[in-house]
């Protein structure tokens, strides 16, 4: 039996041993099951008061990954060793927290631990675990403290407190690790004037809530020291104890509502203390909670630090954020705006941190009001501060203050703590998830990801349907659009092979799906880090620098060196066609020179002219032109007159450009037996390189992904799409355009009155207009492209305002007095298509989107609000599609490139 079927047969045996664990009774024959670890309980027996279908999806996910890695459980790691082969795995028998041990082996005397799987013990140890310490460190005011002459919250800079301490009246609690003196008071809610005057005063020590107090305030220090930060602690009873820190208590109720725990990433050591810490969160959608606001102190851009304000200026309290994430503020005590560029913050490696390691550098949203920013990577930032305005008092904010994740402010929502399983810790939608509500239907959720055929479309695109299938030349297919498809690791679980994939792929974003489905059979991908490059110099890697265009808008990972740099790389045996896959811009060398080790004769590269030339000493310039300003005549969408506008059509920056090269010609040269060396290196400017690519066949495939966040179709705006599309499209020479129709970002899913026939016109005016110079079709033709086309429309979120509370689409009325919806404006914009041109394909994406939500979730609502990364819903923060999302879009556009059905 082959490898794979046994581990099918395995899978199968395990699969029928799940069915006992999830349907056993709670006692009795059956409440056990035996299994190669030995006995385990029931989830009625073991697992009560756990929601049994997420731990039966969990139990689900742990036996998959061992039934598929290894079929056979030993009980110790020697004797597994002696079993298997090098680089085989095999299980080992766990006890207590740790179900199974996952091994590979490396040697005949070595194994390599790959991960533990946690037991039912360990979740049921995470499900309860609350450490005893009920001061939560990260909410610790700075700049506050209980006063007993007022018996509320006062403000004192060199003063530390407490949050608001939930507490129950009778039960007794000792206060211990504050500095000496310290007092604290009850309060009858979490409101600094609440606080019970006839409680008296709390002194350090052993103290019982009176009646009538549900929470509790302790002064931590009045010198400003940060120690007691640490040594803090309040616990039931009237005993001190060992310090230990705060760990929040999970509930169940969260995990039920959607939120999966990863087996393989839950080890022993992560259950209990302050371990818990690292899986759960406190949240709000609101990250700004106004009882945390130090009202004593500002944040400084200038020392990036804090000073004492005389200004009505305040500092929010070290809000949690993650890296490469988009967060938004909004509100009219946000300092700064209106105007996006006024805002003020900075970023913080640490909660508690003196001084921010770089200011908050915030962007106009889309669409709406508020300040947009965006987290750099790789600079270990876990927080930020954002600068409030005051009211007159000083002891509160003037007007609300929101800030949410995502790229777009929201209708304001007031602070509120929840707890919940940080979103690293939810697993991609590799399988059907777990049903989050009564009206999920996991059949529906198959079916439009992944399980039904929708036949092709691919007859509508002759010319590119025979070369795909033939290979009989080098392909390009371009993709424009929003950040609906631009966006990857920002709204997508990160893909598992992401350094040996193409440029902006990395993720399960829709892209991703497209490509594995367009590419060739042999094609290869090595990124800057997959262990394929020789580095000399000073290198870094980057996605946004100040000479870049696409910066914020997409994740275009570079790496880049200034001044004397060379990057040396092989080509390996049996490569005809091998590509260097770099960015231009305005600071790049302008004499790249390429050394092949082996000498003359062995490559050739395919010069700006066209034609093949020796590669072994050949020189060419990363350096992108500028962009040239002129005035273009640009129609209205509204009632088609003319304005002329002066803008340039391409950017300054191209990402993703290739340099091609081959080891074989018609003349007799062909190295392709032989491996090169290759180096290419500049002594001066910036150079610059993504990776490369190669094939054992003569032609390539390419899928340039140059859609755009923040963009939408209008070039009389400076993030119109029409303004970078020379260098962004045409600088590719696509056989074929297949992108989503930009209209979204339009204003698609506002329901501000339109006038009738506006969203084919705005389509027309993107796509074919023939006196607009700024049309693709039109600027195509000026560059000698006639590529065939292919288009998608996009999703209706929640977040856009196109959805009502109940789930149902929002009506409007036009300015022609036709009550429509968001899903009317992206139909009008197809019909236009198919009447003016038949030919061309136009996919009603957004029709699919809405009857896979209302089939999975039972309304639009519950299908687009955020559930992270790799979330149960379709977006990762109520806008932007998520894994499942980017399925659902890809299965549905799919058809248009499946040259293999169809007509």
């Amino acid at each position: 039996m082959s490898t794979l079927a046994s581990k099918i047969s395995q899978f199968a045996g395990d699969a029928d041993k799940l069915h006992q664990v999830v349907h056993g009774p709670a006692d009795g024959p059956g409440s056990t099951v035996s299994t190669d670890g030995g006995e385990i309980p029931s989830l009625a027996r073991g697992a009560a008061a756990f929601a049994r279908a997420d731990v039966a999806a969990q139990e689900a996910m742990a036996a998959r990954d061992a039934a598929i890695l290894n079929s056979a459980t030993y009980p110790d790691e020697p004797t597994g060793r002696a079993a298997v082969a090098d680089g085989e795995y095999f299980r080992v028998a766990g006890s207590g927290m740790t179900a199974l041990q996952l091994y590979r082996r490396t040697s005949d005397s070595t194994s390599e631990l790959i991960t533990r799987f946690a037991s039912i013990a360990a979740y049921e140890s995470l499900k309860t675990a609350q450490g005893k310490n009920l001061l939560d460190k990260s909410k610790i005011r700075a700049g506050r403290y209980y006063s007993n002459s007022s018996n509320g919250i006062t403000i004192s800079s060199v003063y530390r407190c407490s949050d608001f301490i939930p507490v129950e009246q009778n039960q007794a609690y000792r206060v211990s690790g504050v500095k000496a003196g310290m007092s604290g008071g009850w309060f009858a809610a979490a409101s600094d004037t609440a606080g019970l005057a006839a409680a008296g005063v709390i002194t350090n020590g052993a103290i019982t809530a009176p009646a009538g107090a549900k929470y509790l305030v302790i002064n931590l220090t009045n010198d400003a020291a940060l120690t007691y930060d640490s040594t803090a602690q309040v616990e039931l009873g009237i005993n001190i104890t060992a310090y230990e820190p705060y760990t929040p208590m999970i509930n169940p109720a969260d995990i039920a509502g959607g939120a999966r725990v990863k087996s393989e990433a839950i080890t022993a050591e992560d259950m209990g203390g302050s371990g818990a810490e690292t899986v759960l969160e406190i949240y709000s959608d609101n990250m700004i909670d106004p009882a945390s606001v130090d009202f004593s102190r500002r944040y400084s851009t200038g020392t990036k630090g804090f000073v004492s304000d005389a200004l009505k200026i305040c500092a929010s309290a070290y809000i949690p954020v993650r890296e490469g994430e988009f967060y938004t503020v909004s509100g009219d005590a946000i300092f700064g705006l209106p105007t996006a560029t006024g805002c003020q913050g900075g970023y913080f490696t640490a909660s508690g941190a003196p001084t921010a390691i770089a200011n908050i550098s915030f962007f106009a949203p889309v669409t709406g009001p508020g300040a947009t920013f965006q987290v750099p990577v790789g600079q270990g930032i876990t927080h930020v501060v954002i600068s409030l305005d005051e009211d007159a008092t000083g002891l509160a904010l003037d007007g609300q203050a929101q800030m949410e994740q995502g790229e777009m402010a929201t209708v304001y929502q007031p602070y509120a703590a929840k707890t919940r399983v940080r979103p690293e810790f939810i697993p991609g939608m590799q399988d059907i998830p777990t049903a989050p509500t009564a009206t999920f239907d996991d059949a529906a959720w198959y079916r439009y990801t992944q399980g039904e055929a929708l036949g092709s479309y691919s007859d509508k695109l002759p010319l590119f349907r025979k070369s795909w299938l033939l290979q009989d030349r080098d392909l390009c297919v371009v993709n424009t659009g929003t950040s609906l498809t631009a966006r990857s690791i920002e709204h997508c679980t990160e893909h598992p092979q992401a350094a040996t994939r193409p440029p902006l792929m990395h993720s399960r974003n829709f892209a991703s799906h497209i490509w594995d489905r367009l590419r060739w059979q042999g094609q290869q991908y090595r990124r800057y880090d997959s262990g394929a490059f020789i580095e000399t110099g000073v290198w870094a890697t980057a996605s946004d620098m100040a000479e870049w265009d696409d910066g914020v808008y997409r994740s275009g990972l570079t790496r880049y060196a200034s001044g004397a740099a060379s990057v040396q790389f092989t080509v390996p045996i049996n490569a005809y066609q091998f590509n260097l896959i770099y960015r231009t811009d305005s600071v790049d060398t302008t004499a790249a020179t390429i050394s092949i080790a082996e000498g003359t004769g062995k490559m050739q590269v395919l010069n700006d002219s066209g034609v093949w030339v020796e590669a072994h000493g050949y020189v060419f310039s990363q350096r992108e032109a500028a962009p040239a300003s002129r005035s273009v005549s640009v129609p209205s969408p509204v009632n088609d007159t003319f304005s002329n506008i002066t803008l340039a059509s391409k950017g300054n920056t191209t990402y993703q450009k290739r340099l091609k090269m081959r080891c074989r010609n018609s003349s007799g040269m062909d190295s392709r037996s032989t491996e090169k060396t290759v180096t290419i290196g500049s002594s001066s400017g910036r150079l610059m390189y993504w990776g490369v690519e190669w094939s054992p066949r003569q032609h390539m495939i390419t899928y340039i992904n140059a859609a755009r966040g923040s963009h939408n179709t209008q070039a009389t705006g400076a993030t119109g799409l029409p303004r970078y599309q020379d260098n962004e499209i045409w600088g590719f020479k696509p056989d074929l355009l297949l992108f989503e129709l930009p209209i979204h970002n339009d204003g698609t899913d506002n329901l501000a009155a339109r006038a009738s026939g506006y969203w084919g016109r705005l389509t027309n005016n993107f796509v074919y207009r023939a006196d607009y110079e700024l049309s693709l079709k039109t600027r195509g033709a000026h560059f000698g492209c006639n590529p065939e086309i292919a288009m998608f429309t996009a999703s209706i979120a929640w977040n856009f305002g196109g959805i009502n509370d109940d789930g149902s689409l929002k009506t409007s009325i036009d300015l022609a007095g036709k009550v429509h919806t968001s899903l009317d404006r992206w139909s009008e914009a197809v019909q236009w298509v198919r009447e003016n041109h038949p030919n061309d394909v136009i996919v009603h994406a957004t029709q699919r989107w809405i009857d896979a939500g209302i089939a999975i979730h039972g309304d639009m609502k519950a299908a687009t609000i955020g559930s992270g990364k790799g979330g149960y819903t379709f977006t990762n923060e109520g806008s932007h599609w998520n894994d499942t999302g980017s399925r659902i879009m890809a299965k549905c556009v799919i058809p248009v490139i499946d040259c293999t059905h169809g007509g």
